[in-house]
């Protein structure tokens, strides 16, 4: 392989890794929204107004 070709791989694992890190941020969002969610399931209605 080129040195070239092998820079273009860096940088496809480089953008990879960035994609990963965000999926799993939004991920963790999605885990506390759902907490969130379950936390006001549990409120009595007569309480939620």
């Amino acid at each position: 392989m080129k040195e070239e070709e092998n820079l273009e791989i860096g940088d496809i694992g480089k953008e990879l890794d960035e994609l990963i890190c965000d999926i799993f941020e939004i991920l963790q969002d999605i885990k506390a929204i759902n907490k969130e969610q379950l936390v006001i399931n549990d409120i009595p209605d007569a309480k939620k107004t």
